[in-house]
């Protein structure tokens, strides 16, 4: 794990490579650069015993001191190294890790120490992850395994298919959401749950892709899955007695010939239940905060 603060050793041990690469920026010829760098490896050593860290700290201050004045105003930088030309060119074109996953196993079987490593690594890593929970520490624990279930999903469904679920299809989640909807026959609200749960494996593995329910395919899609459903019928309430208690004191409550204004029917009375009408001129309890 990467620190905020260096020991002194590490400073000790940078100040020396610096010097060195910046004395081979000076010395152009090899010769003249091995007696320089024989010479300032001389000097290191005679303080490397030194006890007293008031002191020791003194000196590294005036080593430093002494190569920032002595630094070469254009060092050699290696192309690939951080200010080199080429620094960071190519990290387009490097295969991400989860690639490997999917290698044939002749092929994982020419590098067997490697990928018994990789193993090792990776079950470290699932065991570690959730205990950590940088990412999903803010899931609830059912919307946690929900994804989990929702991506486990997508990924058998994209190895029917022979797909790679690691990478963002388009194609390939317009199938799932047709075989989610004709095959699994789950609903528009479950569907967009899955969504959601491959949409946060992306989130994790820093697979480059868009929200899927913000695509117009995805969105208009659901739409019409909501709009081919049945109409579903009112839930209807069980005939209680408490419900014929309401109904009849609606009766009497209500005049005979029916009511002439839109005015409230008139105040309970001592005994009666709360009217059918109570939850629509009455606030609704609020939760405390």
């Amino acid at each position: 794990m990467a620190s905020g603060f260096l020991t002194h050793q590490q400073k000790v041990l940078r100040l020396y490579k610096k010097a060195l690469r910046h004395l081979e920026s000076w010395c152009i010829f090899r010769d003249k650069y091995r007696f320089y760098a024989c010479m300032l490896r001389a000097r290191f050593d005679e303080n490397k015993d030194e006890k007293d860290m008031v002191k020791a700290t003194m000196m590294l201050k005036s080593g430093e001191e002494e190569f920032w004045a002595n630094q070469h105003p254009q060092p050699y930088i290696f192309p690939d190294s951080p200010g080199g030309t080429s620094y960071e060119r190519y990290e387009c074109f490097k295969v991400p890790d989860w690639c490997l996953d999917y290698w044939h196993p002749t092929e994982k079987a020419m590098y067997p120490d490697y990928f018994a490593k990789r193993e090792q690594w990776k079950k470290l890593r699932d065991q570690s992850w959730d205990r950590e929970g940088y990412l999903t520490a803010p899931l609830a624990p059912a919307p946690s395994s929900s994804y989990k279930t929702a991506w486990n999903s997508y990924s058998r469904f994209c190895a029917q298919h022979r797909s790679f679920p690691a990478q963002f299809n388009h194609k390939g989640i317009m199938a799932f959401i047709v075989h989610l909807r004709d095959i699994l026959q789950l609903s528009p609200t479950t569907i967009k749950s899955y969504l959601s749960g491959i949409q946060h494996h992306y989130r994790l593995k820093c697979i480059p892709a868009p929200t899927l329910l913000s695509l117009p395919a995805v969105s208009m899609t659901l739409r019409g899955i909501e709009k081919s459903l049945p109409p579903t019928s009112p839930i209807r309430m069980p005939i209680t007695t408490v419900i014929l208690l309401k109904v009849k004191q609606l009766q009497v409550e209500t005049p005979v010939d029916g009511l002439k204004t839109e005015a409230l029917p008139p105040a309970r009375k001592e005994g009666d239940l709360p009217p059918l009408w109570w939850q629509y001129v009455t606030r609704p309890r609020e939760r405390p905060m």
